[in-house]
């Protein structure tokens, strides 16, 4: 699992609801002074799930893998293949992990902070977020956020479900909770909340 709370203004009461939520098993990452990351680790420590550097900062439990040089697939790092190629190529490195993955960046240039959530290309998994007034909460697991945020239900989500078998994304069956959709990017400016969302794979 992995997720976030990132914030223009502190909301101590979702800060203390997220912290209770957070099992023996979940570390916190500081995402500068706007906030933070969690995650499990579930390779224990095998693979880092994480890298840092003063304008960078990148998390996905999921293991990455790209092309190599003799057309068999590689394991990619997070801090010698992945981050340096964010820098030179921005979300096209999105497009060159050939495993499906759910990854969170915080990138700083000058005075613009973004983050930036991805969904699985082609499989299940995806990133699910709550927009609040200054921050967004996010996670990959949407029971984690349900601990957080009160069930509401989407009334437009239980049609969809008895008429077409399926919620079609962003929607969920949760009001006020979204869901990334496959093979899409959303990036958001924590200056000021906006936000967008665009496909990395086509």
């Amino acid at each position: 699992m992995i997720g976030g709370y990132i914030y223009r203004a502190l909301d101590h009461e979702i800060d203390a609801r997220i912290r209770s939520s957070f099992g023996p098993d979940c570390h916190r990452l500081e995402v500068w002074n706007n906030g933070f990351f969690f995650y499990t680790d579930p390779y224990r420590s095998e693979v880092k799930p994480f890298f840092c550097s003063a304008g960078l900062i990148v998390l996905s439990e999921d293991l990455l893998v790209g092309p190599s040089c003799t057309s068999r697939y590689r394991h990619l790092d997070l801090e010698t293949d992945v981050s340096p190629d964010f820098l030179s190529q921005g979300t096209g490195v999105f497009d060159s992990i050939q495993s499906d993955f759910r990854m969170a960046v915080a990138h700083a240039r000058g005075d613009e902070r973004i983050l930036f959530l991805t969904s699985h290309r082609a499989g299940s998994g995806r990133i699910y977020y709550r927009m609040l007034e200054d921050a967004i909460v996010f996670c990959s697991d949407l029971r984690f956020l349900l601990r957080i945020f009160p069930l509401e239900v989407n009334r437009m989500g239980i049609y969809s479900i008895l008429k077409y078998g399926s919620v079609p994304e962003p929607l969920t069956i949760c009001d006020h909770i979204f869901a990334i959709p496959a093979a899409c990017c959303m990036r958001y400016a924590i200056a000021d909340g906006s936000h967008c969302t665009a496909p990395y794979f086509r």
